[in-house]
């Protein structure tokens, strides 16, 4: 008689070295050290491997009778708890607490965390950009101390020079200002272009959108910048949250290729199309790049901007191949200060369209005030 072969919880080498070193030796729940016992004073290994499907099929997160043993014994399907932790969550697992899913994220939320840590540890030079230039009769400024704190605090490690393109113009100066940010940008960029194209920098930037994207535009080729969105409490980078934002495109119910076009970027704010009709006329086709969430201090994560960019370059790409790349886009934007910037790195300088950018503020007439093209002929 043939007996099936038992299950047994094995690991591989490469599957221990991954908990622990991914971990970093702590425990994914409460963070104790589990290379160290606290009550005895000595170096101990208390920590445990646990199952996020149980390896039984009447164990806490049970019924897996369609994971092989291999994979119950992965690394995937591991996390590495203090004897206390285990406990806990194994009893308080039929009372909904802590589900497969709820571990799974803890896990990975504690792996970044740890790689995070061990990146602003690594000897890197890491550029930070300062840009901050008055919005109507508002001044802001930051100190660099405050910025490289900022760095430091989300694991950036940032080299003790701050190029700082910033002014201190009026908002009646914004074609000064963007000739001033030309030339800041021609003289104070050579120290990132002598270290190559790919130098990774952190972005601080605060002005009016059209400056802002124009600033985004300068740094297209930079393509590891970490920008900030600022906040009314701050700076954020990663503000880890579920409700994320999603950024669609909506077309114009009638595409005519002979009429003029508009982009409608809506983040912070929504524009009526009635205010773009009245600034360029009845022959518009308006089309939109629309958050799902439309208020302040709503751009919470690079995942975010990650997937604004990726529409960007997806809208501007559509645009184009309908209409032509002879056909100006007339771009009308309300989005955060990250956004702006990151709209001006989503821009490719030699395929897509040249773009016009308005300002929201509406003139004496009520006109959207035209401001700036992105691309010059």
């Amino acid at each position: 008689m043939n007996k099936t072969k038992k299950e047994t919880r094995k690991y591989t080498n490469e599957t221990i070295a991954l908990l622990y070193g991914r971990s970093a030796g702590h425990c994914t729940i409460c963070n104790r050290p589990l290379q160290y016992d606290n009550y005895s004073h000595s170096n101990l290994n208390i920590s445990e491997k646990a199952h996020i499907k149980a390896f039984s099929d009447l164990g806490p997160r049970g019924e897996n009778k369609t994971l092989s043993a291999q994979e119950k014994n992965s690394y995937d399907n591991l996390i590495l708890l203090c004897g206390t932790c285990h406990s806990t969550i194994d009893k308080k697992v039929l009372e909904g607490v802590y589900t497969v899913d709820w571990l799974k994220k803890e896990k990975n939320k504690k792996e970044k965390d740890i790689l995070g840590v061990m990146k602003c540890l690594t000897p890197k030079d890491i550029y930070c950009l300062k840009f901050i230039s008055p919005i109507s009769d508002s001044n802001f400024n930051f100190e660099d101390n405050q910025l490289k704190q900022t760095c430091f605090n989300n694991s950036f490690h940032i080299n003790d020079t701050i190029i700082d393109l910033s002014d201190n113009l009026n908002n009646e100066n914004k074609k000064i200002s963007l000739s001033l940010l030309n030339q800041q940008i021609k003289d104070k960029f050579k120290l990132l272009n002598n270290n190559g194209a790919n130098t990774e920098i952190c972005v601080f930037g605060l002005a009016p959108q059209y400056l802002l994207i124009k600033f985004g535009y300068e740094l297209s080729d930079k393509t590891d910048a970490h920008i900030f969105t600022k906040h009314r409490g701050g700076w954020i980078y990663n503000n880890f949250t579920e409700n994320k934002n999603v950024f669609s495109i909506i077309q114009p119910k009638q595409i005519n290729k002979n009429n003029e076009v508009a982009l409608v970027i809506s983040s912070s704010a929504d524009i009526s199309n009635n205010r773009i009709l009245k600034t360029l006329g009845n022959n518009i086709d308006i089309w939109q790049l629309k958050s799902n969430k439309i208020g302040i201090d709503n751009i919470n994560m690079q995942e975010e901007i990650s997937q604004f960019s990726a529409q960007c370059i997806n809208v501007l790409d559509n645009i184009g191949n309908i209409y032509g790349k002879n056909k100006v886009i007339n771009l009308f934007p309300a989005m955060c200060n990250s956004l702006a910037i990151k709209f001006g790195q989503s821009v490719f300088h030699k395929s897509h369209n040249k773009i016009i950018v308005y300002d929201t503020i509406n003139d004496k007439n009520g006109n959207i005030i035209e401001k700036q093209m992105l691309r010059s002929e």
